[in-house]
């Protein structure tokens, strides 16, 4: 029997720093799977989901309107905000 063994690379994001953002919803957006987002389900309204990074860094970053949470994370070492 063949067997396959499936090597993931989980080396973490170096840094995110995002500054001075604003995010607004439409009032009727379409639904669809955030790009670059590996197991993320289709989805709409979502705030910011952060996986998998050494550093996060958020200064001054607003979202408005969005469905649950506004900061969701997941395997952050070290967050500023």
């Amino acid at each position: 029997m063949w067997q396959l063994h499936i090597l993931m690379d989980c080396r973490k994001i170096e840094q995110i720093i995002m500054k001075n953002i604003t995010v607004t919803y439409a009032k009727n957006p379409k639904s669809g799977v955030p790009a670059m987002s590996s197991g993320v389900e289709e989805c709409t309204k979502k705030g910011i989901f952060a996986r998998n990074i050494k550093e996060l860094v958020l200064e001054n970053v607003e979202i408005e309107g969005q469905d649950g949470e506004l900061l969701v994370t997941e395997g952050i070492d070290h967050f500023v905000q």
